[in-house]
């Protein structure tokens, strides 16, 4: 397991902590995921496939957001 922090790649850390952030909200908007459900989500070692399929997708499709 790689515990060093790289302040090198702190903008592309960053970048797809914001895609995860998008993709999570635009699910809770539409009423397909409540808070309640995110934070159980991120209480698990992983993600269950769906998610991270979405989370996938959305990346692909906003590559900027």
């Amino acid at each position: 397991m790689d515990t060093t922090f790289d302040i090198n790649k702190i903008d592309d850390d960053r970048l797809l902590q914001k895609q995860l952030l998008g993709c999570l909200y635009g699910l809770i908007k539409d009423n397909k995921l409540s808070f309640n459900q995110a934070h159980g989500l991120f209480q698990k070692k992983t993600l269950p496939k769906v998610f991270k399929d979405m989370i996938s997708a959305y990346i692909k499709s906003n590559p900027e957001a």
